[in-house]
């Protein structure tokens, strides 16, 4: 295989620690360091493994040279300096008013320094990757630099923010019945901006895909996320078994959490749900710590997420039914599907069952699914008291991981897409 020079644009670096920047450098497994470089304005712990030719540039650098009238200059990430960097925009605090504000500042081309067109003619890139974002500017990037370089542009993507209707900030203000059609018109415009440059777009599942492909069209495929995990059975302790959920507790996903912790504690009181995760605020925190039913263990490293998933016996993943987030979970696929379904462990999956992962779960028939509490002791149950069942559940789960998941096959498929379309 030949392998192209490619630069890739992303809100996240690639890392071994963030979920995002962990997803996308899956699919760069063996890609020659020489021939990827990567712009990002937020890092976690780079992986100078897979590429050590950074550029980054926060919110808070571009802000600056904004109000000082002059150019914004990066950093080019170095192993001796892996600082981490989110630049201005809180986790839990994303606004409308932000999103716009970032825009209008990111705009103004204040990021176009002489170090990046330096850095960037040095590299001089054969193709762009475009991993998507709500960010209007981040695409802009992506498509300004690959008209004015005359290389194609791909986009990887794992959001439907395109179709959302609604205001999805956690954060909401008075302002936002004003501010979201604004937001919404700016964002669609330049989405189809972009989308008109893509010569290929690949997508997280098929929910995403077929709902894009019906507005936009183009060659596409769907990759799904990628498993560094190996299938390892392991004895069932089905009288004292070991239940965890770990990931993140956003979009209500506490309250749907205390429900199957609920479930476990109608069905023997000593049953507990161990919760690994960090919550957006110390009452969630509280609620958490004091629900029956519940042991709060706090945020773990992912090191320490494989280890935990190796010695759980069940594993849950959640999502609320709560209505304010139906948009946001419709394309929902958390990053720990792929690591449970690949891991050998039970999987319980209980959300509404419209939303991608619910109908992946179904249709692979790769875990229990359940949308109802009812449904939720049902499986459970069977997990405990159907040896043959559970073996059967675990087994379509090692094909599906060896179909969808398999990090080797992944990358194999996405470098060549990304080969052959240089090569054309």
């Amino acid at each position: 295989m030949i392998y192209p020079r490619v630069l890739v644009i992303s809100n996240n670096s690639f890392s071994n620690t963030d979920s995002n920047g962990r997803t996308l450098g899956n699919l760069f497994k063996g890609w020659p360091k020489e021939k990827l470089a990567q712009f990002c304005i937020s890092t976690d712990g780079p992986n100078f493994d897979l590429c050590d030719n950074y550029y980054c540039l926060t919110d808070r650098e571009v802000l600056d040279a904004f109000l000082h009238l002059r150019k914004a200059e990066g950093r080019r990430l170095v192993p001796e300096n892996q600082v981490k960097t989110t630049g201005s925009r809180g986790e839990g605090k994303k606004t409308l008013m932000m999103m716009l504000a970032r825009n209008i500042i990111w705009g103004r081309n204040r990021w176009r320094s002489k170090g990046f067109e330096k850095w960037m003619s040095e590299f001089n890139p054969e193709a762009i990757l475009l991993f998507f974002s709500d960010s209007a500017f981040m695409l802009q990037i992506g498509t300004t630099l690959s008209e004015e370089l005359d290389v194609p542009l791909m986009m990887y993507n794992t959001e439907g923010y395109y179709f959302f209707n609604s205001n999805y900030c956690r954060t909401k203000t008075k302002w936002d019945w004003l501010l979201f059609p604004i937001y919404q018109g700016l964002y669609r415009r330049q989405v189809r901006k972009t989308m008109r440059r893509v010569v290929f777009s690949m997508y997280l599942n098929q929910l995403l895909q077929a709902d894009y492909d019906k507005v936009f069209g183009g060659p596409s495929a769907v990759l799904y996320t990628s498993s560094a995990l190996q299938f390892e059975e392991h004895p069932f302790n089905s009288d004292n078994p070991t239940f965890s959920y770990i990931g993140n507790l956003t979009f209500n996903r506490p309250k749907a959490l205390m429900e199957v912790a609920d479930v476990l504690q109608e069905i023997n009181k000593s049953f507990v749900l161990n919760i690994y995760g960090k919550p957006l605020n110390e009452e969630t925190e509280k609620e958490l710590r004091n629900h029956p039913g519940i042991a709060y263990k706090g945020f773990i490293p992912y090191a320490e997420v494989l280890r935990v998933i190796h010695n759980s016996d069940v594993l849950f993943h959640a999502e609320t039914s709560d209505e304010r987030w139906e948009e946001s979970l419709r394309y929902g696929f958390s990053t720990k599907i792929a690591d449970s379904v690949s891991s050998g462990t039970c999987f319980v999956l209980y959300a509404p069952s419209h939303i991608a992962c619910a109908q992946y779960i179904q249709s692979t028939k790769s875990g229990w699914f359940a949308d109802n509490r009812d449904d939720l002791r049902r499986c459970v149950e069977e997990i405990l008291n159907n040896d043959s069942k559970r073996k059967a559940v675990l087994e379509n789960a090692k094909r599906t991981a060896e179909a969808n998941h398999s990090l080797l096959k992944n990358s194999r498929v996405f470098q060549q897409i990304i080969c052959d379309i240089v090569k054309k």
